[in-house]
């Protein structure tokens, strides 16, 4: 193959990496990015094959011409060298471009890194650190789809939630901020479609929050921010002593724990059984929540420790003073 055919076809992979780093890959599929990776194959084999080649300083030249001519400009460089390692380079822009879409992240490490032996064995330590940390994401993924009965304890919700978050930790850092705050979100919207989904979130947020490093508080904050936003998540399958050392430790997450309750309060309705005082009783068909129940709930948390009773008895009164007679008074009343 001739000299002038080789730097026709790398100028297309060059083509290809600088529409990776520009809002283009707004429209890539799957497809797109096989063709990609291709492209960056053929790169790796280039430098292969040509890398003792007397030749090489000028076709090193040729190629940093290459980046003058591209449409739309680019901040994209490339040398002769880094076409050795073309596939990480494609790898990392992708992963780093805000524009491209977090849907299409588990394709690249699945797809490339797990089943491209070409790919994998050429790759370097870091992407193969990253490799194996969406793997374990998948894992924990794959934990809380197989847990029998969707197993709720505190210590199997701890481990799914502790296994996520070292995948989470390794991976965030490698993306752009926008990027990775989406992709937190996009996994925790799959989180919930399983039985324990939200009380290995919450166990996330706690583990979270407890480590003090840049990456963990991003994780910290993306959840915080997803649960506040969620308005329709429910805490009833919740471990409770999660529920409570994690609203004592954050008051983020207690206005969100507290508001729950109330919302969850509002749902009953006065009942007069035939020949007995009235009771309370939940409205909403799909919960198995009662009055002694949510009153539990109420007198569980105001035992957290002073400054949650304090806010927990103040949101009861301003809400029990609505009107004569209403649920929050009769909590109060349980309130010990």
């Amino acid at each position: 193959m001739s000299v002038e055919t080789i730097l026709k076809q790398l100028f297309t992979f060059v083509t290809t990496l600088n529409k990776a780093h520009s809002d283009q890959v707004k429209k890539w599929d799957a497809k797109s990015i096989q063709n990609a990776f291709n492209w960056a194959r053929y790169a790796e084999e280039v430098h292969m094959k040509l890398k003792d080649r007397s030749f090489v300083e000028d076709l090193d030249k040729q190629i940093k011409v290459m980046t003058v001519h591209l449409s739309p400009a680019s901040c994209c460089q490339m040398s002769f060298d880094e076409l050795g390692k073309a596939s990480q380079i494609m790898f990392l822009t992708l992963m780093q471009n805000p524009y491209f879409s977090e849907s299409l992240i588990e394709n690249i490490f699945l797809s490339y890194m797990g089943k491209q032996d070409s790919f994998s064995s050429r790759i370097d330590a870091e992407c193969s650190v990253l490799s194996s940390n969406l793997t374990t994401l998948t894992i924990g993924q794959d934990m809380m789809k197989s847990s029998a009965d969707g197993q709720n304890d505190l210590l199997n919700v701890n481990s799914q939630a502790k296994l996520l978050l070292d995948g989470l930790s390794s991976i965030v850092p490698k993306l752009d901020e926008t990027k990775a705050d989406s992709y937190i979100k996009k996994l925790l919207q799959r989180m919930t479609e399983f039985k324990n989904g939200i009380s290995v979130i919450v166990s996330m947020y706690l583990q979270s929050g407890l480590t003090e490093d840049d990456v963990s508080q991003m994780i910290c904050t993306s959840i915080i921010q997803y649960l506040q936003h969620n308005t329709n998540i429910t805490f009833e399958n919740v471990p409770f002593n999660l529920l409570v050392q994690t609203s004592s430790l954050d008051f983020r997450f207690l206005d969100i724990f507290i508001n729950w309750l109330i919302n969850m309060a509002q749902n009953f309705s006065v009942n007069y059984p035939e020949g007995e005082m009235y009771e309370w009783k939940c409205n909403n068909a799909e919960s198995s929540m009662d009055f002694q129940t949510i009153c539990s709930y109420f007198n569980q948390l105001s035992k957290a420790n002073k400054d949650v009773k304090k806010k927990l008895q103040r949101k009861l009164n301003e809400y029990s003073m609505e009107s004569f007679a209403n649920i929050f008074r009769d909590i109060l009343k349980n309130l010990q």
